[in-house]
């Protein structure tokens, strides 16, 4: 039962305490990808959504498009635009969390 009391998104993923994303929607708006950052420092850690063919979307340097995490904070959005995607070539596509931890590019989560 969906009602009232059920968490959102944002919250089930919080609730996780991992990284994360999820596909929040898709539709004429473009599409929407919710991401967790249990440490709360996207932005010092130089953290994006890649969005790259799903067989590579774990190699940052297979990315078609990319988001920057711009603020330090445990759970946000971004939205790849039809814009951002009419230029894609048709296949299947994947979105990956990755950040520089540590001096090193580290995949954190795959969808």
């Amino acid at each position: 039962d969906f009602g009232a009391t059920s968490l959102s998104i944002e919250e089930q993923l919080l609730a996780r305490g991992n990284f994360s994303i999820h596909i929040k929607s898709a539709g004429a708006d473009g599409i929407f990808v919710v991401w967790c950052f249990p440490t709360a420092n996207p932005s010092d850690c130089s953290a994006w959504i890649s969005l790259a063919p799903a067989v590579r979307a774990s190699e940052a340097s297979a990315r078609n498009k990319y988001k920057m995490l711009c603020k330090n904070k445990k759970c946000g959005e971004v939205r790849f635009s039809t814009l951002d995607l009419s230029k894609l070539q048709d296949g299947a596509y994947g979105f990956s969390l990755q950040a520089t931890i540590n001096g090193q590019q580290r995949v954190l989560a795959v969808s």
